[in-house]
């Protein structure tokens, strides 16, 4: 099982990559798209997409989700989880 868009809004991560490649800061992306702005679930893993260049991620422990909001709130690299840095996934182009 992967996670690949914000649930609420129905937003893929493939367009938040894109947004972030037009030069969007990560608070534009969501106004413009509504991405983490419903229940914020997302959110971790948007960051992490963008950090990585992925649009496609496995579902996180919700450790490792506050471990992301933590080094977000603490402007510290974002750790990646063992089973992504181990398994690299290439981008997708939808």
């Amino acid at each position: 099982m992967s996670v690949d868009r914000c649930i609420c809004h129905d937003v893929p991560f493939r367009r938040v990559l894109d947004l972030a490649a037009a030069g969007a800061t990560f608070e534009q992306i969501c106004d413009q798209t509504g991405c983490g702005t419903g229940c914020g679930m997302c959110e971790p893993y948007a960051r992490l997409a963008l950090f990585l260049g992925v649009d496609r991620l496995p579902v996180l422990t919700p450790q490792q989700c506050q471990a992301i909001r933590i080094a977000v709130a603490a402007r510290q690299p974002l750790p990646v989880p063992v089973s992504i840095s181990a398994s690299p996934s290439r981008p997708r182009r939808d």
